[in-house]
């Protein structure tokens, strides 16, 4: 029974024409069978690597410099691609295998108007295969060793031989120049922030190697198997009929397009491990602490040094992997309608309903063939052709973002020279204010200084000033010029008790002589005898002689021209004790004295 699902059956393959086994399935629909199977097998694998393709499509790490996000670009489309590459290979994987279970009827009548008769058969060679396939961990695929080397002053050797072969073809890779950029615009600040943003890149490139290595390695197989059996197919004497021969020439086709799309695969893990190797030795010689920390030699020497890496490894790196990534070439469905036969074939009927070759036996089976690979790779170019007009609009898609990165990135230099400029600027000006404070906190603490010196001088003079006022009150209050207040006082008492005590008890003669004495020193004289004080003491020693004399002739009773005895004391009437007359001499005074201190010395000693 024939499927209603409009879906042509371009070779004509049938499998009613030779005897059933004993599970009702002739020996061509066993081959059929096997061919879905396969074909089922390479579809799963298209099917998983369509959920694994954003994790190349979002691979990162190659820097902030425009030149490093425009080789991320490419690597990325490169990811894209594969991801509508998938896409496609499943879409004709199922219609191949559809094809095969119509041709052999391996479907039920319920099975006629849909694809269900796939779905059944994709299930039950699920079961038959065991474990599942999962991504490699990170850091599984290794950087190469020649990466983390610092303090580095040798240069990149170039890619391995086969991305240098690779990178000198014409066709199949994608064109796109990516340009450095001038190592000039490398300060300290931008090789900072360009080491910081390659910290962990180096391992997303060799992860992101891993992933496509491993996918490449899922589809051989399944591949191979397809293309291998439809050449036993091909070569079987039990089935050569000319449907075969088409079918064959166009699976096999198929199978080389699927065969070249992974060679491109691995030649994409095997450029991205070695952008991870030069990555690392940019990321291993570049300034790794922050500007903001660092003196000015040191950040002059890390630029220098950056610039070298920057020429040396980055410049040469970024061309070699630029240079080596190749077209995810757009595949061909082998499922096409069949060429004329070959015009030395006729065909028959055979007696199981099939057809079978007549005429030039073998050799039309070659010409058909030849035939039918010939359409294939034409059908193929044409999908070449049409891949490397939508990179063309890809290049110049992905030219405008480098030169829109170019110019953000131009931009955000030169904010950067800006906020440098208005950062070294307010240094600047804190440093002048700072001078202008300490300054200022100088002169202060020196007035300040100079007052508490006035203060101290002016106290100084007011204490010498009140000591020399204090001197000349004493002075003047002094009863004897030159001495000590306290014996100035002792003198002058004495004085006058000698000259009192007589003008007060005794006769008046003795009074008047008492008194005399200490009368004779004028307030003149007082004043000259705090200038000369010999000649005072000289007055004062002749007042207190004639002092003396009156006392001895007033106090002599029964003398000449006396007066008798004194009134109280008379007759001893007075038991009162009264101090004797002859303590109240000065007598000697200029002996218990001593001489007295020289105020002026003689101008002239003669």
């Amino acid at each position: 029974m024939a499927p209603t699902d409009d879906k042509p059956n371009p070779w004509q393959l049938s499998g009613d024409d030779i005897g059933k086994d004993s599970q009702n399935l002739t020996v061509k629909q066993k081959s059929l069978q096997t061919l879905a199977k396969y074909a089922i097998d390479l579809y799963d694998v298209f099917d998983t690597i369509e959920g694994w393709t954003h994790f190349v499509e979002k691979v990162d790490g190659f820097g902030n410099l425009p030149s490093g996000i425009a080789l991320q670009g490419k690597f990325q489309r490169a990811g894209r691609d594969l991801n509508d590459r998938a896409k496609s290979h499943k879409t004709i994987l199922q219609d191949l295998a559809q094809q095969f279970i119509t041709a052999g009827k391996l479907y039920t009548a319920a099975e006629e108007a849909n694809t269900s008769g796939f779905d059944r058969l994709r299930n039950a060679r699920s079961a038959e295969r065991h474990g599942s396939w999962s991504l490699p961990a990170d850091g599984t695929t290794k950087i190469p060793d020649w990466g983390g080397k610092t303090g580095r002053t040798d240069k990149y050797g170039g890619p391995p031989a086969d991305l240098k072969q690779y990178a000198n073809e014409k066709d199949g890779r994608d064109t796109e120049p990516v340009r450095p950029e001038p190592s000039s615009v490398l300060d300290y600040p931008t090789a900072y922030s360009w080491h910081q943003s390659l910290i962990n890149g180096m391992g997303h490139t060799s992860d992101a190697s891993g992933i496509w290595s491993d996918m490449a390695e899922h589809v051989t197989g399944p591949a191979a198997n397809l293309g291998n059996q439809m050449t036993a197919m091909q070569t079987s004497d039990d089935w050569n009929s000319d449907a075969a021969v088409k079918a064959g020439g166009a699976v096999q086709a198929y199978v080389s397009g699927v065969q070249n799309m992974v060679d491109g695969m691995r030649m994409v893990a095997s450029n991205l491990l070695n952008t991870s190797g030069w990555l690392w030795a940019v990321q291993a010689n570049t300034p790794n602490i922050p500007p903001d920390t660092v003196g000015t030699q040191y950040a002059r020497d890390e630029v220098d040094k950056a610039k070298r890496i920057f020429n040396d490894w980055y410049v040469p790196g970024l061309a070699a992997s630029s240079n080596a990534i190749p077209l995810m070439v757009q595949p061909v469905s082998p499922v096409v309608q069949p060429t004329s036969p070959s015009p030395t074939q006729t065909q028959q009927t055979g007696p199981g309903g099939g057809t079978s070759g007549t005429g030039s036996g073998k050799g039309g089976t070659s010409a058909a063939q030849s035939q039918a690979a010939q359409q294939a790779l034409a059908d193929q170019r044409r999908a070449t052709q049409q891949a490397e007009k939508t990179a063309t609009e890809q290049r110049q898609q992905a030219e405008q973002q480098r030169q829109q990165a170019e110019r953000e990135a131009a931009q955000r230099a030169a904010a950067q020279q800006q906020a440098a400029q208005q950062q070294a600027a307010q240094q600047q000006s804190a440093q002048q204010a700072a001078q202008q404070a300490a300054q200022q906190a100088s002169q202060a603490a020196q007035q300040g200084m100079d007052g508490v010196k006035q203060a101290m001088d002016q106290a100084a003079q007011a204490a010498a000033q009140q000591a020399q006022a204090a001197a000349a009150k004493d002075m003047q209050s002094a009863g004897l010029a030159g001495l000590p207040s306290t014996l100035s006082a002792l003198g002058k008492d004495a004085l006058e008790a000698g000259g009192g005590s007589g003008a007060g008890k005794g006769g008046g003669a003795a009074g008047s002589a008492g008194s005399g004495a200490g009368a004779n020193l004028s307030p003149n004289s007082l004043q000259n005898s705090k200038l000369f004080p010999r000649a005072a003491a000289a007055e004062m020693a002749g007042a207190a002689t004639a002092s003396r004399a009156g006392i001895a002739s007033t106090g002599q009773p029964g003398s000449p021209g006396g007066m008798g005895p004194a009134g109280h004391g008379a007759g001893g009437q007075n038991k009162e004790h009264k101090r004797a007359a002859y303590l109240d001499s000065v007598e000697h005074i200029g002996e218990a004295l001593g001489d007295a201190p020289v105020v002026v010395k003689p101008v002239v000693e003669q």
